[in-house]
């Protein structure tokens, strides 16, 4: 949840799912934990909006050091790329 820059992947393709399953975003298929109270924290941290501009930031230094060295670094890619 949240790690794609948007707060649930399919938000990146614009469609609308009949239904979601979320247990092991929430849990990591681990433990039970407060669902609403992850919910309610990932929003108010900001955590999708993060990620994306950290996935920017991450993706332009690694476009960087694949121009110099193309050879190792074959190809860059991210969500959407």
């Amino acid at each position: 949840m949240g790690r794609t820059g948007k707060l649930f992947a399919v938000d990146h393709v614009g469609v609308t799912p009949d239904i979601m399953t979320l247990g092991k975003a929430f849990g990591g298929g681990v433990a039970p934990i407060a669902t609403i109270a992850a919910i309610h924290t990932t929003l108010e941290e900001e955590v999708p909006q993060i990620v994306a501009a950290k996935g920017e930031c991450f993706i332009k230094h690694l476009l960087a050091i694949q121009s110099r060295h193309s050879d190792v670094l074959t190809m860059v890619r991210g969500r959407g790329r």
